[in-house]
């Protein structure tokens, strides 16, 4: 069931430089043309955005401040845009985003996908939760996820538990980028395939090396590679230093991935 926004959250009438939801979609603009009024989008919204067809109906699940609605309507990325949050204070924000940028995108107030009907948003965005939760919200919006065309998701923790119950659950991960924002990295993955979603259960037990490092990883290029891999190579490791005592089977089993890990990481770094 949709849970409506209060009045002060509501789309009014669209604003100069606004669209409305079936005006044609405008020729996309360059990240640095897009005037906003407010906070401009880091690199890993932009990463978010660049992966938003054009022309879609795009839900921002959890919008926070709706910086990403409103970079979406503004360069022409998007015919209509949603933002949901389950946070009325976020939505808030949103809202003042949406006035001082001149938008137009809805705002509705709500937990995960429970705000939008099945089929009407083409493109749901869910970026800046973890990966369990992220699962979750997919998996209880069933109907919702199974008539939108691709999932654009950016898990802040458990990726490799994520990558596992997306193939569990027949998504297919089209791409996956690997953003660097300051000293933070982030891992944006498009699903696509969502007609044949059927949720699997979460595995929170540690992966093996297949979803460490997957081919569409080692498709980005090799800065941003070689940090992302130093970063999960010192976590596996120590993951298995502090298993060793109590759990030394599995201390083993991580101390192997981490070692498979290193190995990639002395391929490319031999090739460039």
């Amino acid at each position: 069931m949709r849970q409506k926004a209060g009045p002060d959250l509501t789309p009014g009438d669209a604003k100069p430089g606004g669209l409305k939801p079936d005006d044609p979609k405008p020729g996309g603009l360059k990240p640095d043309e897009v005037k906003l009024g407010v906070a401009r989008p880091g690199a890993r919204l932009l990463a978010l955005a660049k992966r938003v067809p054009g022309g879609s109906t795009v839900a921002d699940i959890g919008t926070d401040h709706g910086i990403l609605p409103a970079y979406l309507e503004r360069a022409g990325l998007a015919r209509r845009v949603i933002g949901s949050d389950s946070s009325a204070g976020s939505l808030a924000s949103a809202a003042r985003t949406r006035i001082r940028s001149g938008c137009s995108f809805e705002l509705r107030l709500g937990y995960g996908l429970e705000p939008l009907e099945p089929g009407e948003a083409s493109v749901l965005v869910l970026a800046g939760l973890g990966g369990q939760t992220i699962a979750e919200i997919l998996s209880a919006g069933r109907p919702v996820v199974a008539m939108a065309h691709l999932a654009v998701v950016q898990p802040m923790k458990d990726l490799p538990q994520f990558r596992r119950w997306a193939e569990c659950s027949r998504l297919t991960t089209v791409t996956e980028d690997i953003v660097i924002e300051g000293r933070r990295i982030y891992n944006v993955l498009t699903l696509a395939e969502l007609c044949r979603f059927a949720p699997a259960a979460w595995d929170a037990l540690e992966t093996g090396i297949e979803h460490e490092v997957t081919r569409l990883l080692l498709d980005n290029e090799p800065v941003a590679l070689l940090r992302y891999l130093q970063t999960r190579y010192r976590l596996r490791s120590g993951i298995s230093s502090s298993r060793a005592a109590a759990r030394p089977e599995e201390a083993r089993a991580d101390q192997i991935v981490a070692l498979q890990i290193e190995q990639q990481i002395q391929s490319i770094e031999g090739r460039h």
